[in-house]
C-alpha cells in the first residue's frame, strides 16, 4: 500500500488569488493533483497577485491533498535584505515537515529552496524546465543581460545538488545543467495531448492543398515575457503582409498589448494582427489551433514549447527557432536561426509555396502522437515511483526513515 510522502513544491510561478482561493491555467489543480496522487500531501510555495475579477474559465490550484502557500517575489536587488531572510524562515519552517522538495528551476524561490533543503539534509527533486541564461539574455534590460551567466552558475550547482533531476528536453538542458554522479534522471516533458482523431485533424487541414500564398499565422505565449520572441514576429510579419496582402497573424496568450499594437502601427500591419488573449481551455485552445495553417514559435529561450507540440497536435504546419529543446522535435527546413533578422520570413515564404503542406501538417500530427497523454503520463509516474521509493523506506518497527 502507498503510503504519503509529505512534498513541498517550489516555483516562481504566480498564482492569482480571489476571493481567498488561487486559481492558475499552467498550475491548475489536475496538474498538481498528480504530484499528490503519487506522494500523498503536496504544499506548494509560489508567488501570488491579488485579483479583483477572475480571468474567464480559470481553474482552482487547489484542492484535497493540495494547498497553496504566497511568497513573494524574491527577484528584485530588494528582495537580498529583510525580505529574503523572512521567506527563508517561512521555506525552512515547511522543509522541516517535508521529506521532499520538489523544485522548479530556473526560478529565485527554488534556488533558495534546494540551498535550504541541502543544509538539512532534506531529499530533492530538480524540475528543469528552461535555461537561465537564454532567458534572462534575453528578457529585455541591460541588467537581466549581465545577471544571466551568474544565474546560469546558480541553477548549475543547485542541479548539482539534487538527488533527482526531472528535463523537459532529451539533450539540451542535461547539456547545459548536468545532474550529479549518481542522480536519478529523466528526459519528460510538460505537454499531455489529447490522443486525438486523424480523420478529424484531416478535415482541418483540407485547405492546406489549396493554399495560395495567404495564410493565418498563429503563436501562443505569455507576450509579457519578451524572449517569447513577439516583437521578431512581427517584424517578419511585416515582410510577410508585403509579399501575401491578405495574410492574418493571430497571437493567443495572456500579456499588456499596448507595446505590441504601437509596433503593429508603426508596420503599418495593424488591420493584420489579432490579439486574441488568453485561451482558457484545452478546448479553446484546440479550436483556436484548427484555424491556424502555420504555427511559428520565434523564441530566444526554451526548454520545450508546449504550444508547439500541441500546434503539431493539431496538425498545424510548424516554424521555430533553433534555441532549447526544438531542434530535437523539428526536422532543420522548419527551423530558422534566431540569429537571422528575417530568417522567420524566409522559411514562411519557402513553405507557404510548397504544394505538400498537407503531409507535412499530417506528418506533425504523426510525430506529436508521442507526447499523448496516455504515453507522458506513463512515463511520469515511473519516474516519480522511483524517486519516492529511492529516498523513502519503512523500518521493521514501521516508522519512517529518510535518506539524503
Amino acid at each position: 500500500m502507498q503510503r504519503d510522502c509529505k512534498v513541498l513544491f517550489l516555483s516562481d510561478h504566480i498564482f492569482s488569488f480571489h476571493g481567498g482561493k488561487a486559481y492558475s491555467y499552467e498550475f491548475a489543480y489536475e496538474n498538481l493533483a498528480v504530484y499528490a496522487e503519487l506522494f500523498g500531501k503536496v504544499k506548494v510555495m509560489a508567488r501570488y497577485r491579488d485579483i479583483d475579477r477572475l480571468p474567464p474559465d480559470i481553474p482552482e490550484a487547489e484542492g484535497e491533498n493540495v494547498q497553496i502557500i504566497r511568497m513573494e517575489n524574491l527577484s528584485t536587488l530588494k528582495s537580498y535584505l529583510n525580505l529574503r531572510r523572512r521567506m527563508a524562515g517561512k521555506i525552512e519552517k515547511e522543509l522541516r515537515d517535508a521529506e521532499l522538495l520538489i523544485a522548479r528551476l530556473p526560478g529565485e524561490i527554488a534556488l533558495l529552496g534546494i540551498e535550504l533543503a541541502s543544509e538539512m539534509g532534506k531529499s530533492i527533486l530538480a524540475e528543469v524546465a528552461g535555461c537561465a541564461y537564454d532567458m534572462l539574455r534575453h528578457y529585455g534590460g541591460i541588467k537581466a543581460a549581465l545577471y544571466a551567466p551568474i544565474m546560469e552558475s546558480r541553477v548549475r550547482r543547485a542541479v548539482k545538488r539534487a538527488d533527482a533531476v526531472r528535463y523537459v528536453t532529451d539533450r539540451y538542458l542535461q547539456s547545459r545543467y548536468p545532474p550529479a554522479e549518481g542522480a536519478l534522471t529523466a528526459s519528460i516533458a510538460g505537454v499531455r495531448l489529447e490522443r486525438g482523431d486523424e480523420t478529424e485533424v484531416k478535415s482541418a487541414r483540407e485547405r492546406l492543398e489549396s493554399l495560395k500564398g495567404d495564410i493565418v499565422l498563429g503563436t501562443i505565449a505569455n507576450i509579457d515575457m519578451r524572449y517569447k520572441g513577439i516583437e521578431r514576429a512581427l517584424e517578419n510579419f511585416a515582410l510577410v503582409k508585403r509579399e501575401f496582402p491578405c495574410s492574418i497573424y493571430k497571437i493567443g496568450g495572456p500579456g499588456e498589448r499596448k507595446r505590441y499594437e504601437a509596433l503593429c502601427r508603426r508596420l503599418g500591419v495593424e488591420d493584420s494582427v489579432v490579439f486574441d488573449g488568453v485561451l482558457p481551455s484545452r478546448e479553446s485552445v484546440r479550436r483556436w489551433l484548427r484555424g491556424i495553417d502555420i504555427y511559428i514559435q520565434p523564441s530566444f529561450a526554451e526548454g520545450l514549447p508546449r504550444a508547439l507540440i500541441e500546434a503539431m497536435g493539431e496538425g498545424c504546419v510548424v516554424v521555430a527557432s533553433n534555441v532549447g529543446g526544438i531542434p530535437e522535435v523539428l526536422d532543420e527546413e522548419f527551423i530558422f536561426d534566431i540569429r537571422s533578422r528575417f530568417g522567420l520570413y524566409s522559411k514562411i515564404k519557402t513553405l507557404s509555396r510548397r504544394d505538400d503542406l498537407f503531409d507535412i501538417a499530417m506528418e506533425n500530427f504523426r510525430l506529436s502522437r508521442k507526447f499523448t497523454a496516455d504515453i507522458m503520463d506513463e512515463k511520469r509516474r515511473a519516474f516519480y515511483e522511483e524517486v519516492r521509493d529511492s529516498f523513502t523506506s519503512t523500518t521493521d518497527e514501521g516508522s519512517e526513515i529518510f535518506f539524503h
